[in-house]
């Protein structure tokens, strides 16, 4: 394995950019135990993730990254598949020295999950999936299709208001307002 150096953050988590499977993939690690791999929803990063971390680090090692396309990560042309993002994944940890880990997806992070853990057997020791399913129908393609164009045009606040508007009630998001609210 290649000698690759974390660098340290205020809130002591390391960060650092990772070759996997030939893209830029940007890396954040805290606390220390046993590895949690957290992926982030189409359209989102890994800061999406951020109140759980403080939570997770305490009693794991957390592992969450922005896949490619998305955040910090190497922006890539072409057609991106959750085949292509799994192997994506199992090269990082490889990289990273991670044999077994928990796997926590939401929604696309969650299919890719899924992905890593029918190809990859072993790779995943215990798998959490939110708001997902297991292939994506004509619609569902339509939908990510819609919401990535957005982005390009109009920015990532757009697929945030997008998320909120489909993943909450309205009701909540009056008493909630700061779930809107893009963080970092």
């Amino acid at each position: 394995m290649a000698q690759m150096a974390w660098t340290g953050s205020e809130d002591g988590g390391k960060d650092m950019f990772v070759e996997a499977n030939g893209v830029s993939t940007y890396v954040e690690r805290s606390g220390n135990g046993y590895p949690v791999v957290l992926i982030h929803a189409l359209g989102t990063s890994l800061r999406s993730w951020d109140p759980i971390v403080s939570i997770l680090s305490r009693y794991y090692e957390v592992v969450a990254y922005d896949y490619r396309g998305h955040g910090r990560s190497e922006k890539t042309l072409g057609a991106c598949s959750i085949r292509l993002l799994a192997q994506d994944l199992r090269d990082l940890l490889e990289r990273l020295g991670r044999q077994r880990v928990h796997i926590v997806g939401l929604a696309v992070g969650a299919m890719i999950a899924q992905q890593v853990a029918v190809d990859y057997r072993g790779l995943a020791s215990a798998l959490v999936l939110a708001d997902t399913r297991s292939e994506l129908d004509s619609s569902g393609a339509r939908y990510n299709e819609r919401r990535a164009d957005s982005v390009e045009s109009g920015g990532m606040r757009v697929a945030l208001d997008m998320t909120v508007e489909r993943a909450f009630a309205s009701s909540f998001i009056e008493r909630r307002p700061e779930v809107g609210v893009v963080s970092k």
